[in-house]
């Protein structure tokens, strides 16, 4: 047998020795934070629960009674197409934990508003299909991945009032023993973060847990609502254990230069440049306020403000 035929040969059981390399092979890197650091992160804010959802009649309400759809983690799959063409490379998914029922606003309840934080919200499964709640949320980010979107989750501040009725050790309680309403939101009361000394480790605990479940459904990132209710300390723990994972995971704060007071005078406050500090990588600004901005020079002002610090 010459060389040519030989080499032929060798080639033939390659081909029919080597394992073929399906989509079930594709193994994603989380780069986030370092994009995030670079400026070139791309990042759209979606709600699951709407974002593909089919509101026939335009009222509001989905009625599944009556053929209309409401958004889930595997019907939002057929969108990441459309978000990769505009340029979208990383997703801020609004709070993806069970809603309280207890005092809800609305008739499904504040996304804020968190029943618990080691599950999925039944309202954004799909019920038809044979996937566990955890393994739809897992199609859908290994999906965006595939598309080179990567996957910031939000976690909510504050406890909903069902969370308070079983664990009131979660929450803080004012002069008279009641849990403390934070601002005016009637459907969540305040957890008890603990002093700059002394973090409790019972809220502690709670917000560990939920970065791992997150950590393992795939998420790259987090971003902490209303992060100033919470020490530095707290946050820094939190950080530090979510980088001994994974040192690409990236924090992400909502705070603002303007905001300079607790949300309840039991709350304690901890300015934006203290996040940073305790190691956010980035905070959100005072873009709130961009209805009240008339001129462009504003913006940029605002901007370079948020990006110098």
């Amino acid at each position: 047998m010459n060389i040519i035929k030989k080499s032929a040969l060798l080639l033939c059981l390659i081909a029919v020795c080597s394992p073929a390399f399906s989509q079930d092979d594709f193994v994603w890197k989380n780069d986030l934070r370092t994009k995030f650091l670079n400026n070139e992160t791309v990042i759209m804010e979606v709600n699951i629960r709407s974002f593909n959802s089919n509101d026939l009649n335009g009222d509001g309400f989905i009625q599944e009674e009556n053929g209309e759809i409401r958004g889930t983690f595997l019907n939002a799959i057929d969108r990441l197409d459309e978000l990769k063409s505009l340029g979208v490379n990383t997703l801020h998914v609004l709070p993806i934990t069970p809603t309280g029922k207890h005092k809800a606003l609305g008739t499904a309840g504040s996304l804020y508003a968190a029943a618990d934080f080691s599950s999925i919200n039944s309202d954004l499964i799909d019920n038809n299909s044979e996937l566990t709640p955890e393994q739809q949320v897992k199609r859908f980010v290994k999906e965006a991945h595939k598309r080179g979107i990567r996957l910031i989750v939000d976690v909510p501040a504050c406890g909903s009032y069902d969370l308070y009725l079983q664990r009131p050790d979660l929450f803080v309680a004012n002069f008279a023993g009641e849990p403390v309403l934070p601002e005016d939101w009637t459907d969540v009361r305040l957890l008890a973060t603990g002093t700059e000394d002394r973090i409790n480790p019972n809220v502690y605990s709670l917000y560990k847990d939920f970065v791992k479940y997150v950590m393992d459904l795939g998420f790259d990132g987090i971003r902490a609502d209303v992060a100033h209710c919470k020490t530095k300390s707290f946050w820094r723990e939190l950080i530090e254990y979510s980088r001994s994972k994974d040192p690409e995971f990236m924090w992400l704060a909502e705070s603002s230069q303007e905001w300079s007071e607790p949300i309840a005078h039991e709350a304690v406050y901890t300015p934006y440049d203290k996040l940073l500090e305790s190691g956010f990588d980035g905070y959100y600004g005072s873009f709130f306020n961009i209805k009240n901005w008339e001129t462009a020079k504003e913006l940029y002002g605002n901007v370079s403000s948020t990006l110098s610090d």
